[in-house]
């Protein structure tokens, strides 16, 4: 092989070596793998424009519908809105409607109600909430000893006067309804009833028992030691 090479030139050489049985065969193999990787790649062409040919019209045609739903429901929306704001109009007005026509009977009424009677309730109202305020006590404690237990009495008008106060406050409520009242002839009775049913102020007596113990020093208001044998 080198003695057939020799004298030969570098291009010479080369094409022998190409020329050979084995190196031969190796380039041939080579080349049907190149062009089996371009075959491959032109049938995935292929391919895709088939798939594309079966499949890019419906995909036109969802696009095109979607389009179409989607303007639909914008003009539906549009028409929506609209009712909205006519529904939302026709309520804003009615309520102005009203609220002007129960404004203008509620102060014809008060226009002519029992204004002296009512407005003298009112004020009895308030002075008796100052009243009670002022009628407050201290707590009178009273302690008796009976046999082996120590008997605490407490004597408060507080929780009346809370109580007095709680009803006063609720006829308070009252006073702008008597103002509504249809027959305004009925207004001093009902006057009437509803001082009758606030409670007065009065003393309350509460009592516990605890054993006897000596040296008991109260802790508020004023004790009194009664010894019951």
């Amino acid at each position: 092989m080198a003695n057939h090479l020799f004298g030969r030139s570098a291009a010479d050489i080369l094409d022998a070596i190409r020329e050979s049985p084995p190196i031969a065969a190796a380039l041939g193999e080579a080349e049907s793998q190149r062009v089996a990787r371009r075959q491959a790649k032109l049938d995935r062409l292929a391919a895709i424009d088939r798939d594309a040919a079966g499949q890019f019209p419906k995909l036109i045609k969802d696009t095109s519908d979607a389009v179409a739903a989607q303007r639909r429901a914008e003009a539906a929306l549009v028409v929506a809105k609209q009712k909205v704001d006519v529904a939302m109009a026709a309520r804003l007005d009615f309520t102005v409607q009203t609220e002007r026509e129960r404004r203008q009977l509620q102060a014809e009424l008060r226009a002519g109600a029992d204004g002296q009677s009512i407005s003298a309730f009112a004020e009895w109202i308030e002075d008796s909430i100052q009243a009670a305020a002022r009628s407050v006590r201290v707590p009178v404690v009273e302690r008796s000893e009976v046999g082996a237990e120590t008997v605490i009495t407490v004597t408060s008008n507080v929780g009346s006067i809370n109580s007095r106060c709680t009803a006063l406050r609720a006829a308070r409520d009252e006073v702008e309804a008597l103002r509504l009242v249809a027959d305004q002839s009925s207004v001093p009775s009902r006057i009437a009833a509803l001082k009758a049913g606030i409670p007065p102020i009065a003393d309350e007596i509460t009592a516990a028992k605890t054993p006897r113990r000596r040296n008991d020093v109260g802790q508020f208001g004023v004790i009194q030691n009664k010894e019951t044998e």
